[in-house]
This record gives structure tokens, C-alpha cells and sequence, in this order.
């Protein structure tokens, strides 16, 4: 089942995800991928990212199903997330 972030922590993740360089809007409001992970002893934030047109920014849809495209993307975790945000991976 699909992670939504209530509207009362969503702000907070809000904040969270842009310290950590990553564009609140480009993350789908129901992101179950969002999570920590670690390799070779570094943190990481692993999301799914919604994929935008290069020269307008709109949000690409699929031409089958109008769903949005989307890419799994993984960047280093600089600041950790509160456990209050209950990002799963995140240090309790």
C-alpha cells in the first residue's frame, strides 16, 4: 500500500527532503518508495521522482495510460530525517 504523508507531516518531510537538495514538487504525494538505505557505510535517500519535460517542466504523462512518468532516484542522505517523520530506514 502506497505511503501518504498526512498534511500535518507532509510540510515537515517538505522541509526535510529540500535540506537534503530535492524538490518537494518533483515527489509524488504518495511516494512508498521514499526511504533511507546504506551502502558502503553511506546514507542514502532513495524516491521516486516525477520525470519533467526539459523544455517546459511539465510532469510527462504515459501515452497509454496518462499515469505521470516517474524514475527511481538516489542521492545522499545529508541530514537526517526526524523519527517523528517515520521515513522508513530513518535512525531512530
Amino acid at each position: 500500500m502506497p505511503q501518504t504523508w498526512p498534511e500535518d507531516r507532509r510540510e515537515a518531510v517538505c522541509v526535510w527532503l529540500r535540506a537534503n537538495g530535492i524538490d518537494p514538487n518533483t515527489v509524488p504525494l504518495h511516494d512508498h518508495q521514499l526511504r533511507i538505505t546504506e551502502r558502503n557505510g553511506r546514507r542514502f535517500i532513495e524516491y521516486t521522482e516525477f520525470v519533467r519535460d526539459e523544455l517546459t517542466g511539465n510532469i510527462l504523462a504515459d501515452p497509454d495510460d496518462r499515469q505521470p512518468v516517474t524514475s527511481e532516484v538516489s542521492v545522499q542522505c545529508l541530514i537526517e530525517p526526524k523519527p517523528s517523520l517515520g521515513v522508513p530506514g530513518g535512525r531512530p
